[in-house]
């Protein structure tokens, strides 16, 4: 692996790392700091924050649906989307 690839997967990694702290902490803000269905304006008539419920996936797909283990069907449908992401990336190799 070259030094210039080696040094965009590690900045990729450490944003990467930022994002999901940052959408952490601002989900435990949220959550410690709003009711559920209220409406905080952030800035007003441009940007509101609105605490929502979401048991579903992405987007809120399969959230009105309930069935047994639907935590974990969600979960390998993840898991799932990772290995075939992972290995549509191995089969470019070290181009």
């Amino acid at each position: 692996m070259t030094d210039a690839k080696a040094g965009w997967q590690l900045r990729a990694f450490w944003l990467a790392l930022a994002l999901v702290i940052a959408d952490q902490v601002t989900k435990a803000a949220v959550r410690a700091s709003i009711p559920p269905y209220e409406t905080v304006p952030v800035i007003p008539g441009l940007l509101n924050l609105t605490h929502v419920l979401n048991t579903g996936a992405a987007f809120g797909m399969l959230n009105n649906v309930d069935f047994p283990f639907k935590s974990a069907v969600v979960a390998l449908l993840a898991l799932a989307a990772l290995v075939a992401i992972a290995f549509y990336a191995a089969t470019f190799g070290s181009e």
